[in-house]
């Protein structure tokens, strides 16, 4: 989903950081739901690649 629609006013809101990351293997950044009329709602964690996964990718186009 890349968009919601705000509950308060009706617009779409967007994908906003909170502004940290968490340490953990693979790194992992929460992110809200934010609307410019100051609603906010819980969205949830992008979760980075392992250096396997990146390594892998990497392979994988190389060898297509």
């Amino acid at each position: 989903m890349r968009y919601k629609l705000c509950s308060v006013c009706g617009k779409k809101m967007i994908k906003k950081y909170r502004g940290y990351e968490l340490t953990s293997y693979p790194p992992q950044r929460p992110w809200d739901w934010w609307c410019k009329c100051g609603h906010v709602e819980e969205g949830g964690v992008d979760r980075g690649m392992t250096s396997g996964e990146f390594y892998g990718r990497l392979w994988e186009e190389a060898n297509r």
